[in-house]
This record gives C-alpha cells, structure tokens and sequence, in this order.
C-alpha cells in the first residue's frame, strides 16, 4: 500500500474556545468566527486533488467539514473515532475553575502524561489507539491519494507526533490554533504500541 497524505485540520472556533473552557466529548458548535476560519480554510484547499473529507462527529468539527466540503464540492464522511480526547467530569469547567473545584487535578500530569486523565475522561493512549485504526482504514482506502481529516486539537497533537515518530513531548508543547492544519503520511513505520513502549513513563 503506498503511503496516503493525510491534512489534518482542526475545526474552527466555538464560544467555549473563545473563554477557554474544556470542551473534551461536548460542548457548542461553530461560532461566527469558526464559521469564518471554515471557509478560510476551504479557500487555502481550493485546487488540491482532496479525495474525501473525513470528520469527527462532534458539532464543531462536523460543521467544519460541512462547510469546507460544500465550498470544494468533497463528500463528508463522519467517525466518531475522531473525536477529542474526553475530559470526562472536567469538561465545561475553565482551568480557573477546575483549580478551585478540583484542587491538585493537574498532580497525575507531571507523573505520566500518557496515562494520565480526568475521571472517566481519556488518556492521551486510549487516544491513539482509537485514532490509529481509524487512520489506517482511511489510508487504505485512499491509498497514495490525499484526504482531509477534521479534528480536534488534542487529538491532533497526538497523531502528529505519533505518524511522524517524533517523542510525546512535542504534543504537549505544540499549540494549535482554529483551523491550523498539518499534513502527516500513513501509515507511520512503527506500531501505536511499539511508539508508546519507546515513551517510557512518558512524564
């Protein structure tokens, strides 16, 4: 199989964004701003061969997609596996709120950022090993094409550093902003679990 291109694009601004507010499995759908930075987006892809737009089901993704596919004429293909990583009882607080409510939440971070999650939240390993299955059905059926995935930030990070072999530090030091894209190849040379064994205590 050759390797497909990958764009993965981050979907565009929600007024949880705007206030900094933990968004995980929920929160709103596109703001007018993100609605904005969609077919900003849309026009940078304009004339690129794009096969298929794949998205995360959540609003603020799907919408996203919705709109870039509309602009470029690309079917939108929906997969929850795409998703952001859940934050579990964290989501739809500030940081500034979840410091006084949940004082001490960020302790297990520092100890090992692969593992570490909210209650009945994710951790950055369950992540990729939802996302690399779904990428690796999307390669194979575009194999040596190129699609855009729409995404989250997080989830993004993960698969970024991940797809391009590179040390789980980098995820976390990366910042994204609506919109942002990156373009990755599948499949990586290394197996998720063989990537996150090379991580160590990831801390």
């Amino acid at each position: 199989m050759q390797a497909t291109e990958i764009i993965l694009l981050r979907h565009g601004e929600t007024d949880w964004n705007a206030i900094g507010r933990i968004q995980g499995h929920g929160g709103p759908g596109l703001n007018e701003t993100g609605r904005a930075q969609a077919q900003q987006a849309a026009q940078t892809l304009i004339g690129q061969p794009i096969d298929t737009i794949y998205t995360s089901d959540l609003d603020r993704a799907r919408e996203t997609a919705e709109i870039i596919g509309e602009m470029l004429g690309v079917p939108v293909i929906l997969d929850e596996r795409l998703r952001e990583r859940g934050h579990g009882d964290y989501q739809g607080y500030t940081t500034a709120e979840l410091n006084e409510q949940f004082p001490g939440w960020r302790d297990g971070w520092d100890v090992n950022k692969i593992d570490a999650k909210a209650p009945n939240g994710e951790s950055a390993r369950e992540v990729l090993l939802r996302l690399a299955p779904a990428l690796d059905e999307i390669a194979s059926k575009h194999s040596g094409r190129r699609v855009l995935v729409v995404s989250h930030g997080g989830a993004i990070n993960i698969a970024w550093v991940f797809a391009e072999g590179r040390p789980h530090e980098e995820a976390w030091n990366r910042k994204t902003v609506n919109c942002d894209q990156v373009a990755i190849k599948w499949p990586p040379p290394q197996s998720p679990e063989a990537w996150l064994v090379a991580q160590g205590n990831a801390a």
